[in-house]
Order: structure tokens, then C-alpha cells, then sequence
């Protein structure tokens, strides 16, 4: 402990001697700190936040939320998350820590969330054992840096309109329909461990994806009709409805995408012979 002797010196030392006279209790080491830079002296930098996991329960009796303090999971402009379905899925997106826990004979799914993980498993799974995979695995990615995963554009599930299926005429609607997602319905699902991927937009229906906890949950049918399909058609008068697609494996979803692409490149042709 210092000294009041001491602590006048170095405050006068800073140039902060007017403060010595109003000096109060426990005013000393707000005080200090402010002044040790200027009077030379160093301040020790802050211990950072250790690396720790708690797994709590989501309203899918197969999935758990682990929630990932002392380190980012995702990048901090990272809203959205990723879904994996396989290791190799996630290696090859080089999610090394969705890999590793997918390799466990009991799980059935990752998702990456910003600063959590929902892992989903079969009927009967141990938890207490997938717990432990879950901390051991985000301790080993922690030593690498601050951040766990950090995903390539447009990997995650708010990628937005590039790999979205609608017409071009209705880019004002898919904007809005985006914009409740992601600022009305997305915060809602990841408290529950879950996020929702939007698909495409046509004649008035919308096709999105239930992810994380979300996904394979009994509730999830009220959730898309009550939470989902009802605040896009408050907020957005040209929805009519919603539809849920389950997760496709890899393959089925390039050929989705690769259709919409041709689909889009076949009206911007036919746009062009038009001028």
C-alpha cells in the first residue's frame, strides 16, 4: 500500500497537485492509476478473463447451449452462425472446433454460434461426457487466439441476398424480410441457442432454415408459424407464408444453389437481349 505521503508525491509528480487538497477516502487508487503514466511509472495490464464453458439446456430435450466466456467464438461483427452437419463438413470450412465435435459417435450436429455453441446429439446421448468434449475441445482452439472460428464471407446464416433464391424485382422485399430476421426474430432463437438461415423469397412465400437448438426441435413448427411467419407479415405486407426446410446434405444444397445461380443468370440474359 502506498503512502498518503507517497501518493501526494506522485500526483505533484504529474502534475495533478490540485487534486491532493480534495483528496477523499477511496479516492486514492482512481487516482493513481490515472496519474502513474504521466509521472512515469508503468501500470500493470489487466489479467485477461480466463476461458471457461457452461452448458444449460434448450427447449430441444437433444441439444445443449454452451455458452463461451474469456474468448470470442465468432468475430465480433459476426451476428449470425454456421451450421454443420458433418466433420468433414466443418473441416472443410475449417471449422477445426465443429470437426472435432462432430466426430463424436453421439453427435448429429454443431452450430457456431457468436459466443456460443449448440450441439445436437441422438436420443439418450451422455451429456456429461459430450460437456466435457465441448470444454476440452474450446480450450485447445483458445490457445490460438482470441477468436475460435472465423468464417469467410457469407458462411453464415444471415449470408444475405448473394446465395438467396428470388427475383430480382423483389430485392426491396427480400431486404425487408432480412431486416426482420436479423433484428427481431435472430435474437429471439439464439437465446435459445438456435438462428434461423433465410433461403428465398417467391410470390409471396418464404422458404427459410431452423438451425441450432432450433433444428429437429419439437416446438419448432409454433415458432415458425407463431414467431416466424407471423412478425414477417405484420412488418412485411407481401409475405404470405413460411416454410421451414430441413437441413440438406451438402451435395443437394450446391444444386440448390447452383439452380438458383442458373435462374438468375437466365433472367439477367433475358434482361439484356430486352435493352
Amino acid at each position: 500500500a502506498m503512502s498518503a505521503t507517497a501518493l501526494r508525491a506522485v500526483l505533484r509528480r504529474a502534475g495533478l497537485a490540485r487534486h491532493v487538497a480534495r483528496m477523499r477516502p477511496g479516492s486514492a487508487a482512481v487516482l493513481l492509476r490515472a496519474a502513474a503514466p504521466r509521472a512515469g511509472f508503468a501500470t500493470a495490464a489487466p489479467e485477461p478473463e480466463a476461458v471457461s464453458v457452461t452448458m444449460e439446456t434448450s427447449p430441444n430435450m437433444n441439444s445443449r447451449i454452451f455458452n463461451v466466456s474469456g474468448v470470442r467464438v465468432l468475430p465480433a461483427h459476426v451476428t449470425a452462425g454456421m451450421h454443420f452437419g458433418t466433420s468433414s463438413e466443418a473441416e472443410a470450412a475449417g471449422c477445426g472446433l465443429a470437426s472435432s465435435l462432430l466426430s463424436l459417435p453421439t453427435v448429429t450436429a454443431v452450430f457456431v454460434g457468436p459466443t456460443w455453441l449448440s450441439v445436437n446429439c441422438v436420443d439418450g446421448a451422455d451429456w456429461d461426457i459430450v460437456g466435457e468434449a465441448v470444454q476440452s475441445t474450446v480450450a485447445r482452439a483458445s490457445e490460438s487466439g482470441p477468436v475460435l472460428f472465423e468464417p469467410t464471407d457469407g458462411a453464415t446464416a444471415s449470408a444475405g441476398l448473394e446465395d438467396a433464391d428470388y427475383d430480382s424485382e423483389d430485392e426491396d422485399v427480400v431486404r425487408d424480410i432480412l431486416d426482420v430476421l436479423d433484428e427481431m426474430v435472430r435474437p429471439t432463437l439464439q437465446a435459445d441457442g438456435g438462428d434461423i438461415v433465410f433461403l428465398g423469397y417467391r410470390d409471396g412465400h418464404v422458404r427459410v432454415r431452423l438451425a441450432g437448438s432450433c433444428e429437429g426441435c419439437a416446438q419448432s413448427t409454433q415458432t415458425l408459424q407463431v414467431g416466424v411467419q407471423r412478425m414477417l407479415q405484420h412488418y412485411v405486407t407481401d409475405v404470405d407464408t413460411v416454410e421451414a426446410v430441413e437441413n440438406t446434405p451438402m451435395d443437394m444444397a450446391s444444386n440448390e444453389a447452383f439452380e438458383a445461380l442458373e435462374r438468375r443468370l437466365a433472367a439477367e440474359k433475358g434482361g439484356g437481349a430486352s435493352a
